[in-house]
């Protein structure tokens, strides 16, 4: 249920689309959009940084500690 409702907030948001085969049982995909795509890429960069800056966000750490 929380799987499905995450891919609507998506989709609503514009971040996904979703393609529906009209089969039974149902089956559907989802893909990134344009949009989608951009936050991805958006997030890894952000994720490169962190991963980069972590040794001097540690040693900070062990200063408030």
């Amino acid at each position: 249920k929380m799987l499905t409702q995450t891919l609507r907030a998506l989709e609503g948001n514009g971040l996904v689309g979703r393609r529906d085969f009209q089969t039974v049982p149902p089956h559907v995909e989802y893909q990134l959009t344009a949009m989608g795509q951009e936050a991805a890429a958006r997030v890894d960069a952000l994720l490169d940084w962190i991963e980069d800056a972590l040794p001097q966000i540690a040693r900070g750490w062990a200063r408030d500690a």
